[in-house]
């Protein structure tokens, strides 16, 4: 597992930087939490396809994970919602 450090940042530049370091570490996957990473998330799956897993933690639909590969729940409850 890689850990890649961010501010978060939705800029073009920060996004342009994250992804060139996800390729350059051999990542093949990241997995996102909280609203600013799965926003994060998906633009770099929308513009530099990097495979992308959000967690759901809560039943609050998010619209930026209708790009993600695949979104998982902590519980059954949370996963019913989101189906």
């Amino acid at each position: 597992m890689t850990a890649v450090p961010t501010d978060f940042s939705r800029s073009r530049r920060t996004l342009t930087a994250m992804a060139r370091r996800l390729r350059s570490s051999g990542v093949q996957v990241i997995h996102t939490h909280m609203s600013s990473a799965h926003f994060q998330g998906a633009l770099l799956r929308v513009f530099w396809g990097v495979p992308t897993v959000g967690a759901a933690h809560a039943r609050h639909f998010q619209p930026h994970w209708l790009v993600n590969d695949r979104v998982i729940a902590p519980s059954r409850s949370t996963a019913a919602y989101h189906r």
